[in-house]
């Protein structure tokens, strides 16, 4: 947000940031500086509030801590400092006030005078930072052309010189469309430089209006230097081809984990400008844009998770890393995060879940655990156990028919038949192995597979007889294998 201005108002004003005064007061040497800033127990506001009683009468704004909507009155200013109207309304904490400056006779030496106006709003009194400009004569010196080429490593920035005697305000009146100022790296006091004193602006690649590998256009700097109140600076920018270069597709916080690091590089003989969008609320990543010069190993990159922001159960997102390199202009990866369930939605259950099977028409859990050995029919809507059943071992795996009549549990060396209209145990059937998976073939076949190291082939067993008949491709399956049919299909 910028202060508003009139068509008198000096151009480089335009571009100078909200609320940038208290920052002014300290980045002043004492030589320019006259404070007058003891707050006492006030509460402290912020203003861009900063005139000279050279220009004309303009729109400036302020800003109350903890105060929404509501009336505010100044109630004392500086005798130099003319008000509008003492008298206004804050809206989301910010006011919009005309100010102008009348001649100090103690303020003639060049430098920022600064003081308070007292503002009271909600039955409380704020103090505002306000500041009188003597601007002097100061002298701009910037170059009249920048090139940037990937083959020069030097920092993107503009460097900008003081060489007068006085306060060289400037901003930046307007760029090309695909170069923009680094705010993360700017300087408090940047947008005034005292005499015989110089300022880097950083600067930065706006990764979506970089379309192409060659770019142009022109920088217009404002300046309150009398003989050069516009500056042009013709920009010129060769990227080269860069080469993204990444290997994370996927990154898990799982339940406890709050940060994950990941590296990428360009192995590119160009300059790689990246971004990354669509990042969730709960996600931060740090940091979150920059550039890579030719063939560069990648610093690393910071996501981190804020778990009081997750959801209860998975979130995921897909966050996207957007690059100018051509080929790959866009690279996904998706971060997933856990976060407990709703405690209402919780069941404890009475010792290790083995296996489980969910009827959807009746919105029954079954499932099988060990210590204590149980089959288990749980109601989800009800929350409660219709049906447990004691099993004599330990499970190794559950099924259940289409027609949830009948159910096969596997054990060590054992297969129980389960008649689930009675929810008794019909039959203790005795292997010489272990069943690693079973699934329900048809009527009252279940086909299962064999844990081991060896390779082995599939295994038939008939619930309501016994009847035991192995695969003759004895030798298909290792013995981690697990079997699953197609629900409604049928076995040939």
């Amino acid at each position: 947000m910028y202060p508003l201005t009139n068509s008198n108002m000096r151009p480089f004003i335009k571009i100078i940031s909200l609320f940038t005064l208290l920052y002014l007061i300290t980045g002043c040497t004492k030589d320019f500086l006259n404070e007058n800033l003891e707050s006492g127990s006030f509460t402290l506001g912020l203003s861009n509030i900063y005139v000279s009683p050279d220009w004309q009468s303009s729109n400036y704004l302020f800003k109350l801590p903890s105060v929404n909507e509501v009336d505010y009155e100044i109630v004392s200013k500086p005798s130099w400092l003319e008000i509008g109207s003492n008298n206004g309304h804050l809206s989301d904490s910010i006011a919009i006030v005309q100010c102008s400056a009348t001649r100090h006779p103690d303020f003639e030496a060049v430098g920022i005078y600064t003081e308070f106006m007292t503002v009271k709003a909600d039955g409380q009194n704020y103090k505002v930072p306000v500041a009188y400009i003597t601007e002097g004569n100061p002298t701009a010196q910037v170059q009249t052309t920048l090139t940037l080429s990937y083959s020069n490593y030097s920092t993107l920035a503009l460097s900008i010189r003081n060489s007068g005697e006085g306060i060289l305000l400037w901003g930046i009146t307007s760029m090309p469309d695909w170069l923009v100022i680094d705010t993360a790296q700017v300087e408090s006091n940047a947008f005034y430089i005292s005499p015989n004193a110089s300022y880097s602006l950083p600067l930065r690649y706006n990764l979506d209006e970089v379309y192409t590998a060659s770019l142009t256009g022109a920088i217009v700097l404002s300046t309150n230097d009398k003989e050069h109140p516009s500056i042009t600076i013709n920009v010129t920018a060769d990227l080269g081809t860069p080469q993204l270069t990444i290997y994370t597709s996927t990154i898990n916080f799982s339940f406890t984990e709050t940060s994950e690091i990941i590296n990428f590089y360009n192995y590119g003989n160009g300059i790689l400008v990246w971004e990354f969008k669509d990042i969730p609320e709960w996600l931060t990543i740090t940091p979150s844009s920059g550039m890579f010069f030719p063939y560069t190993y990648g610093s690393n990159v910071i996501f981190s998770c804020d778990r009081t922001k997750l959801l209860p159960g998975q979130n995921s997102a897909i966050v996207n890393l957007k690059t100018n390199d051509s080929f790959y202009p866009s690279y996904s990866i998706k971060v997933i995060a856990n976060a407990p369930g709703i405690s209402e939605n919780i069941h404890a259950v009475d010792g290790n879940i083995i296996d489980a099977v969910f009827n959807k028409n009746t919105n029954t859990l079954y499932y099988v655990t060990s210590s204590p050995n149980k089959f288990i029919a749980y109601d989800v809507m009800k929350r409660n156990v219709q049906d447990e059943i004691l099993l004599s071992k330990s499970p190794t795996s559950l099924a259940i028919s289409e027609d949830w009549t009948r159910a096969a549990v596997g054990h060590n060396g054992f297969i129980s038949a389960i008649n689930l209209s009675g929810n008794t145990v019909t039959t203790v059937y005795t292997l010489n192995y272990s069943v690693n998976d079973i699934a329900w073939a048809e009527n009252d076949w279940f086909c299962y597979t064999q844990n081991g190291e060896s390779v082995f082939g599939l295994h038939w067993i008939n619930t309501a007889d016994g009847t035991l008949y192995d695969d003759p491709n004895q030798y298909d399956l290792d013995g981690k294998s697990i079997v699953k049919k197609v629900p409604t299909s049928h076995i040939s």
